[in-house]
């Protein structure tokens, strides 16, 4: 009869009834925890991708503005994304003599500078595939695979 008076006491009184609840919230709350830190993560990684990636064709920009070849420029812009995956990088370049213009291709003619004129608009377009940390998660949840986006980088500036 006492053990059933004793039970039926911490039954009212709660402290029989709240154990291991400690564990059981953890357990439902570590989850999510975990899906915000590798999010919080992969979107400062992808940031700082995509800041290097601006320094990058910003630099190409500046050697294509002096009439460097474009050998010159692709490799300014490699070097100057050395914590990218330089292999990974697609190097774009054109320019326009006026707005009105469409852009033409950029090449290198005999003399060993770019084939734009002075006083045209150059632009340079970095292309790169960040790899997500966290893409076979996302997956799961509707990203239809993706591990990876492609980050772009456009520049415009007259050539001297």
């Amino acid at each position: 009869m006492y053990a059933v008076l004793s039970a039926l006491g911490r039954i009212r009184s709660g402290t029989g009834g709240e154990r291991g609840s400690a564990t059981v919230e953890m357990a439902l709350v570590a989850p999510i925890l975990i899906f915000l830190l590798f999010g919080i993560v992969d979107m400062g990684l992808l940031f700082r991708d995509t800041l290097v990636l601006g320094t990058a064709c910003r630099e190409a920009l500046r050697v294509a503005c002096v009439g460097c070849s474009t050998a010159e420029i692709s490799s300014r812009a490699v070097s100057a994304a050395e914590t990218l995956v330089t292999a990974s990088i697609g190097v774009q370049m054109s320019y326009r003599q006026t707005p009105a213009d469409s852009w033409t291709t950029l090449s290198d003619t005999s003399d060993g500078t770019n084939s734009a004129p002075s006083g045209s608009q150059v632009r340079v377009t970095l292309a790169y595939p960040h790899t997500l940390i966290f893409g076979p998660i996302a997956s799961m949840f509707g990203d239809n695979g993706s591990q990876t986006k492609t980050l772009h980088a456009t520049m415009v500036a007259r050539r001297e």
